[in-house]
């Protein structure tokens, strides 16, 4: 390699005025950077859509704890839950067996300010949580053609049990007030 009398004296002129740094503190791993991966797909981010629909139907249907509708609330919410670990699980296949990056999403911390107040009553909430479940299953069901390991169609079987068992509890209740 040919190094030209300009290139290498811009060289020299580069390195003796830098500073030299005599005491140089290494960071902690607190106030290191964290890499987080850039441009991430619209899918993406509409399955991030449906976990917070999730997080909000767990916290609707579980601070309405006055009654269980004859077991029906719990299973839907074991339902909820699985849904999202499984929609989590899908993110995290895309991200690595798809986009191939080893950077973390930088998925976006909602506050669920939106949740039920405990002014509803039991039956306004049961079927917000179904109207809620319905939205979540449409956004599932419309990213069928990404691939995510078989996670996204496990978390759609969760979403129509959850479904179902929120049908069975909104039954339970009419049937028992």
């Amino acid at each position: 390699m040919k190094i030209t009398q300009y290139g290498f004296m811009g060289l020299v002129m580069l390195f003796t005025s830098m500073p030299l740094v005599a005491h140089a503190t290494p960071m902690s791993s607190s106030q290191a950077p964290r890499q987080i991966a850039q441009n991430v797909p619209d899918h993406v981010r509409k399955m991030w859509e449906a976990m917070r629909h999730l997080r909000w139907c767990h916290n609707t249907i579980d601070a309405d704890s006055g009654t269980n509708y004859g077991g029906f609330r719990d299973k839907a919410e074991v339902n909820i839950n699985s849904a999202r670990e499984e929609l989590e699980k899908a993110v995290e296949y895309y991200r690595v067996n798809v986009a191939h990056t080893s950077a973390p999403y930088n998925v976006p911390n909602v506050k669920l300010s939106d949740a039920a107040g405990p002014h509803w009553d039991h039956l306004r909430r049961i079927r917000e949580g179904i109207r809620r479940l319905e939205r979540t299953r449409e956004i599932v069901s419309a990213e069928a053609g990404t691939e995510y390991g078989g996670h996204r169609e496990k978390a759609a079987e969760h979403i129509d049990h959850a479904i179902k068992h929120l049908h069975d509890a909104e039954d339970y209740f009419q049937k028992h007030k």
